[in-house]
């Protein structure tokens, strides 16, 4: 097939070696997968694909998962001898929306990264920004800041709350009020004073 080399290729445990392995949607393993990488983590061997050579590995794992892996585990959707392998340290990330005093540090960020250092926000636009629960998490504050990026680049520009509100794709009713979605409003809190 294209791209094939006499040998095989390096695997991702291979290309670690020594390193660090970073598994993103550990839940998401069909229970067949999740046996085998138990194997290789109990065992510290590989093999390649057509190959009949083991291969030692020292490799060091990071597992993340956006569900309760005990849960599933409960529910017979991934395995508890890997759970229980791989259960060394947790650490909790919450999600973005519980996180707001790093909203607008991220958006500047990724503005300043992208060389966008004339563009702010308004106390309104902020108040929206903090406002929305980011249902898609980093992601989406991402798009959103690569949105902004791409239409106001190269300007001097203060965004207001009626600019965020389209980049945000959510429903404009009409000029006199702005309307946003149940589904992405939190509870009301009160906004550290830098943003007030």
């Amino acid at each position: 097939f294209t791209g094939a080399r006499k040998g095989g290729k390096e695997g991702l445990f291979q290309m670690a070696q020594k390193g660090t392995l970073f598994l993103d949607e550990i839940g998401e393993l069909s229970l067949p997968t999740q046996a085998k990488l138990l194997r290789v983590l109990e065992e510290r061997e590989i093999m390649k694909v057509g190959s009949g050579e083991l291969i030692r590995v020292d490799v060091r794992i990071i597992a993340a998962c956006n569900k309760n892996l005990l849960e599933e585990v409960e529910k017979g959707r991934f395995r508890r001898d890997l759970y229980y392998r791989l259960y060394v340290l947790h650490l909790d990330i919450p999600p973005l929306r519980a996180r707001d005093q790093d909203i607008m540090e991220l958006i500047y960020s990724y503005l300043k990264s992208h060389r966008q250092n004339g563009i702010s926000f308004s106390a309104g636009a902020i108040h929206v920004l903090l406002s929305y629960s980011w249902p898609g998490n980093i992601r989406e504050l991402n798009n959103f800041s690569e949105r902004v990026s791409v239409l106001y680049s190269g300007r001097l520009y203060t965004l207001e709350k009626e600019d965020v509100l389209p980049l945000l794709q959510m429903e404009h009713h009409d000029s006199a009020s702005t309307k946003i979605p149940h589904a992405y409003i939190k509870p009301r809190r009160s906004l550290s004073p830098e943003y007030v």
